[in-house]
């Protein structure tokens, strides 16, 4: 075949570049140079005794000339198709792929031995050496070759299996005690073939929870549970001196079908025939879940009365650690109640607080008795407030104190009303003695006035009857007519008002009576008639009684049956 007929078999159009450059003349060089560069890697790829494929996508876009003494196909048979027909399988197929490219995108290569498969259905064993095109694998362009070394290992499988020969009665002196100790064990033991992933053995403990379960596929086969094995396979657990990891994974897992959970232990070891093998221990923690389960739904419990409690509220063990708070909390230190629970005071609280706090703990645990104190909290936002806080010891089934339990309340609100309610009693109490000591000086005053008033009246009275009375009675005895007697008569009377006391009640009493109603209401009071006081005032009757009318409704005896000169008597 000519060189350029090879060039077209081996590189598809996806990497050919005339076509970028026609109808350029000026890059015609350019063009011939590229077709020769791809002319020379053509032949370089013929002159390779491995067959060497470039993949896209898994699609085989070229081939060198030794792919035929290697699989038996011709370039241009295997050009455009899928890489499957290479492989024995759609296992090993999916396999090859699974483990080469994710190592692609990390490394530059991956090499490895694998089953492929002759154009005449022959199995062969190759070396196979993959390699990706460009920095990144992002497109899955790589370039693979095969190495035919079934002769090889054909060799080697006769010298393994002479060793094999004589060391297969070891192995079975071994094997015979091995089991005897796996079958004592108080756990459930299994051996899984790390390529195929099928069950080699169980122990006696497994054989009586599950049957005979040998030769089943992998623990989910015997969970009779859906979903794809995560089994490492050998290569994967080999050290850099292709010994055995030990080792690598330890977890819980749950039964469904017995309804139990075993702490389950993966040890990569070698087994009896020389196979890579996975060693699984299953110990039995159905007890410890159950009560680890117990224990989460109780703390479940304990959180939801905890954030049924509007105030604040939380759990300490003895080093006063948080192990439980609430919502409330969680709001005033600024930390969500998860984040809390370990923490101790020192870490949420400014420390002065927080030594308080911690030492009303001490004393709480020491005296074994409810401790209410009021104390002060600073919270996220550095606001100082008061808090009523009640912490009580908390004891385990054997009486013992194992923590403090404790309830704040904010009192912020009261505390300033005491501030404020005592402040006012204090100012309330310096207004009293200021009201004291000014009552004591109103009393001496008024005590003074009540002298001076009592001096006056003595005075008056005095005056009166030793400056006025005699001349009255002087004119009494005087030879006088029937109108200077009453009138003599009337400046008698009302002299003996002016002195009176009658006189003093009626007008503090009843300052709305006029001075001619208060004149004829002290004529009423002596006994004189209608007639006799329209006669001495020189008023008329009507006027007079329109007068004694006026003085009983001021005096509030409208339409009653009082006697008016009876009242007015009383008020003397």
């Amino acid at each position: 075949m000519e060189d350029k007929d090879r060039a077209q078999n081996s590189f598809p159009d996806v990497i050919k570049t005339e076509s970028l450059l026609e109808g350029e003349p000026d890059k015609e060089k350019e063009v011939r140079n590229q077709n020769d560069l791809m002319a020379l890697m053509s032949s370089i790829l013929d002159s390779m005794p491995y067959a060497v494929v470039g993949l896209k996508d898994r699609q085989i876009i070229f081939a060198n000339h030794a792919v035929e003494t290697v699989f038996g196909w011709t370039p241009g048979e295997l050009i455009g198709k899928n890489t499957r027909l290479l492989y024995q399988s759609d296992e090993e197929y999916e396999e090859i792929a699974e483990y080469a490219y994710p190592v692609l995108e990390r490394e530059r290569t991956y090499n490895r031995e694998f089953y492929c498969r002759h154009k005449d259905g022959r199995d062969i064993v190759c070396l196979v050496c993959t390699s990706r095109i460009g920095e990144m694998s992002k497109d899955k362009m790589i370039v693979v070759t095969y190495s035919d070394i079934t002769g090889r290992r054909s060799a080697e499988a006769r010298d393994i299996t002479e060793r094999k020969k004589a060391d297969e009665e070891r192995l079975k002196e071994a094997h015979s005690g091995l089991i005897n100790v796996l079958d004592g064990l108080n756990a459930a033991v299994y051996v899984i073939d790390m390529n195929s992933h099928d069950v080699l053995y169980i122990n006696k403990y497994m054989r009586d929870l599950f049957g005979d379960v040998e030769g089943k596929k992998c623990w989910r086969s015997i969970q009779k549970q859906p979903g794809p094995c995560d089994f490492c396979t050998s290569s994967e657990l080999m050290t850099h001196d292709g010994r055995p990891s030990g080792i690598y994974s330890i977890t819980e897992q749950y039964h469904a079908t017995q309804d139990m959970w075993f702490l389950t232990q993966y040890r990569a070891i070698q087994w009896i025939d020389g196979r890579m093998v996975r060693l699984e221990i299953a110990m039995d923690i159905s007890k410890r879940k159950q009560a680890e389960e117990a224990v989460h739904n109780i703390q479940i419990q304990q959180k939801a009365i905890l954030d049924n409690i509007p105030d604040i509220a939380w759990l300490k063990d003895r080093e006063s650690n948080f192990i439980a708070v609430n919502d409330a909390f969680g709001k005033a230190s600024g930390l969500s109640s998860e984040n809390v629970v370990g923490l101790t005071d020192l870490d949420i609280w400014p420390a002065e607080l927080a030594e308080m706090y911690r030492n009303d703990d001490r004393k709480v645990m020491e005296c074994g008795r409810r401790k209410q104190v009021e104390e002060p909290l600073v919270d996220k936002d550095g606001r100082e407030m008061w808090i009523e806080t009640i912490k009580t010891p908390i004891h385990n089934a054997r009486g013992e104190i194992i923590g403090t339990a404790g309830i704040a309340r904010d009192i912020t609100l009261r505390k300033r009303a005491e501030e404020d309610l005592k402040k006012r009693e204090w100012e309330l109490e310096a207004k009293t003695r200021n009201l004291e000591e000014v009552n004591i000086a109103l009393k001496v005053l008024l005590k003074r006035r009540e002298e001076d008033k009592t001096e006056l009246e003595e005075k008056v009275l005095s005056n009166v009857r030793e400056l006025v009375d005699p001349y009255v009675d002087k004119l009494k005895k005087s030879p006088l007519s029937i109108d200077q007697t009453a009138y003599v008569s009337i400046i008698e009377t009302h002299l003996n008002d002016i002195v009176s006391p009658f006189l003093h009640n009626l007008k503090s009493k009843y300052l709305n009576l006029t001075p001619r109603e208060i004149q004829i209401a002290n004529l009423i009071r002596e006994g004189k008639t209608t007639k006799e006081i329209a006669k001495l005032l020189n008023l008329s009757l009507a006027a007079i009684d329109f007068h004694r009318n006026n003085i009983r409704n001021k005096l509030g005896l409208k339409n009653k049956k009082a006697n008016l000169r009876s009242y007015l008597l009383s008020l003397s």
